[in-house]
């Protein structure tokens, strides 16, 4: 992809990939970019602007000081410092920052809330597939939901 677009991956190739548990490179959702409807993602996804719909990652979203999200997400973890309007499911933590400004509920093993960070929602520490569906919605995608 060439360079300056608004989603592009780094790391596929030379060294570890950034993702953490080598799903694949980050992709990165530049500021001034706004990306509307449904998002998956194996690797990292560090959102710099703007997405609205659903996100659906297998491993780390991390919403920057500078993204702006209306979104449910569900990944591996989920880590915010910027503004997110819309649910979380994290199969193992989601961390809130001190800029974060998060309307929505959490779902998720491990929670952690900066002083500072700004929230409103609800908080369940048990991952279950009945609270994954209520608070993100079916995923036709999802193996579990074509059961």
């Amino acid at each position: 992809m060439p360079e300056g677009s608004a989603l592009s991956g780094h790391g596929a190739r030379g060294g570890a990939p950034s993702g953490g548990d080598g799903l694949g490179a980050t992709s990165v959702i530049s500021a001034g970019t706004l990306i509307k409807g449904e998002l998956f993602a194996q690797g990292t996804l560090r959102i710099e602007g703007q997405v609205e719909g659903t996100v659906r990652c297998q491993d780390t979203v991390i919403v920057q000081e500078s993204g702006k999200v209306k979104a449910n997400i569900e990944a591996k973890q989920v880590i915010v410092s910027g503004t997110l309007h819309g649910n979380i499911v994290a199969q193992d933590r989601i961390e809130i920052k001190a800029s974060a400004h998060v309307a929505g509920d959490l779902m998720a093993p491990r929670i952690g809330l900066a002083a500072g960070a700004t929230y409103s929602g609800h908080v369940a520490t048990e991952v279950t597939q009945e609270g994954r569906a209520h608070l993100i919605g079916s995923n036709k995608a999802a193996p579990a939901a074509a059961k």
